[in-house]
């Protein structure tokens, strides 16, 4: 597995962090939550990626398709990181709705609560910083400005 590979998942990451932030920061009738709420998810899903490739050495072709879900992701991280059993991942949770309680319900795709996607942003967060300490030694990756 290229270094290469793996700094690629952490910008991507990362870039998608700071575009929730961003987003978030904005006065709360300037919000998109569509766009907080997906950037939000994507860094998780990608700070995930990042400790699934560390850890497995190999660049798995459905994470580079994103066809991975989160949740393997998450249960993959849970067993080999003991941190992230320390953390709660049922804000992500809730995209698993049962999409016949939410048919033409604009929540089964994002979720429309900022707070509740500022949850979310933070969960990533944590996520990035055990990043930054397992996979990149505890020295953040070097990243030009988005």
């Amino acid at each position: 597995m290229s270094d290469e590979k793996l700094l690629q998942l952490y910008k991507q990451a990362d870039s998608d962090f700071h575009k929730a932030r961003n987003e978030l920061y904005k006065p709360s009738d300037d919000v998109v939550t569509y766009s907080a709420c997906t950037f939000s998810r994507s860094s998780l899903y990608h700070f995930l990626s990042c400790l699934y490739v560390h850890g497995t050495k190999d660049l798995d072709p459905a994470i580079e398709k994103g066809r991975k879900t989160i949740e393997e992701l998450i249960r993959y991280s849970q067993e080999n990181y003991p941190k992230v059993n320390e953390m709660d991942f049922n804000p992500v949770r809730c995209k698993n709705k049962n999409v016949k309680d939410v048919l033409n319900d604009d929540e089964i795709y994002f979720c429309n609560d900022a707070e509740q996607i500022m949850v979310c942003t933070s969960l990533a967060e944590q996520i990035k910083e055990l990043v930054i300490d397992r996979v990149f030694d505890g020295v953040q990756p070097e990243i030009k400005p988005f």
